[in-house]
């Protein structure tokens, strides 16, 4: 355009196919569109190119690139060739060339993903670019056929040509700013996904018996550790109400412990007893019980458990231990002090010093 202006229009030639008056053919002008349009087509249609390598993506264009490039230096020729059968030939060459390249861009929108992101946006820029286009062909034609003057048909042109390009460079800079926002998203999301893998994993593996609840107490995770010690598998577990996985004398202080951490009361310890399908004793656990906040129905309640059995088994030993000794103490004492005081009195009633000693052995034994 500066060349234009500052040139008297550039290369100008006589529009041959013009009824009326005779009407300037600008050539620059055609040598802009022969340049520009064919990026444009490429810059446009590269975000539906998905995860395609550049290359295989360039390969498929380069045809609609061609059909392009050639419609408009037909139409170029065919307004300054003098033959009017040639001229009228490539008019007619240039648009049916323009239709074939509109029906390869429908092709190519077809084989698009439909699961890429923002696809219909990318459509409806790639449609804005063809209807301009198609606006484009019009006014050639009106411009030859002398409907439009030379002047609204150049000043047509250029605003055309400077809207189209601020436009669609406008409309690409939001696509790629778009696709950008929607990687880190995805990212995000499988960063999360990660994170409450690894927090499964780490609940299912931990060393410590672990289950979570919902907000109606029924069971939504129950782990390994868990499952062997209260010999309650997973899928047994999984949702049952807790308070039917507990023994009946320990359901009204976990109930009340449990609804005190929904409150937000309290997130204390309750000892439970869990109900065991062994034949051994039932399984004491010491519970803590902390509230994972969500937002509504993915509140849950994790309980974290110390197994308490082997603990309350040694203290019942102890406690046996105890008794044992005391009744054993109690059962000892007597005949031990008879016998201290039937040889001592033994030792004071004889005056054999050989007996005497013997009893004082007695005694000193006993003792």
């Amino acid at each position: 355009y500066p060349a234009m202006a500052n040139g008297g229009g550039g290369i100008v030639h006589l529009n041959m196919r013009a009824h009326g008056p005779a009407r300037g053919c600008y050539t620059y002008r055609y040598i802009e569109w022969s340049i520009a349009v064919p990026t444009l087509l490429t810059i446009n249609n590269y975000p539906l190119a998905g995860k395609q390598p550049l290359i295989v993506f360039a390969r498929r264009l380069l045809p609609n690139l061609f059909v392009t490039w050639a419609y408009i230096l037909a139409s170029w020729v065919a307004e300054v060739t003098p033959d009017p059968t040639m001229g009228w030939f490539l008019v007619t060459l240039s648009f049916v060339a323009y239709v074939v390249a509109v029906w390869d861009q429908v092709v190519i929108v077809q084989e698009a993903d439909l699961d890429l992101h923002g696809y219909w946006f990318k459509v409806a820029v790639v449609t804005l670019k063809e209807i301009v286009f198609a606006l484009y062909g019009i006014v050639y034609l009106l411009g030859i056929a002398n409907i439009m003057s030379s002047l609204a048909e150049q000043v047509f042109y250029t605003y055309g040509d400077v809207m189209l390009k601020v436009v669609q460079a406008s409309v690409l800079v939001v696509v790629r700013n778009w696709e950008d926002l929607a990687e880190l998203q995805v990212l995000m999301e499988q960063k999360v996904e990660m994170g409450k893998e690894d927090m499964s994993r780490l609940f299912r593996r931990a060393s410590a018996p672990i289950f979570a609840i919902s907000q109606g107490g029924f069971v939504i995770a129950w782990n390994e550790h868990l499952a062997r010690v209260s010999c309650t598998t997973e899928a047994e577990a999984i949702g049952k109400s807790i308070l039917e996985l507990v023994q009946d004398a320990s359901k009204p202080g976990l109930k009340l412990a449990i609804e005190s951490c929904w409150s937000g009361l309290s997130s204390g310890a309750v000892q439970v007893l869990m109900k065991s399908h062994s034949d051994e004793q039932p399984v004491q656990m010491l519970l803590t019980l902390i509230l994972q906040r969500g937002s509504g129905p993915s509140s849950s309640i994790t309980a974290i458990g110390q197994d308490l059995t082997e603990l309350a088994a040694m203290k019942a030993m102890q406690e046996r231990k105890a008794r044992f000794t005391a009744v054993l103490g109690h059962e000892l004492r007597s005949p031990l002090h008879g016998i201290m005081g039937l040889s001592g009195s033994m030792a004071e009633g004889t005056a054999n010093a050989m007996q005497k000693r013997q009893c004082g052995m007695i005694k000193g034994c006993a003792a």
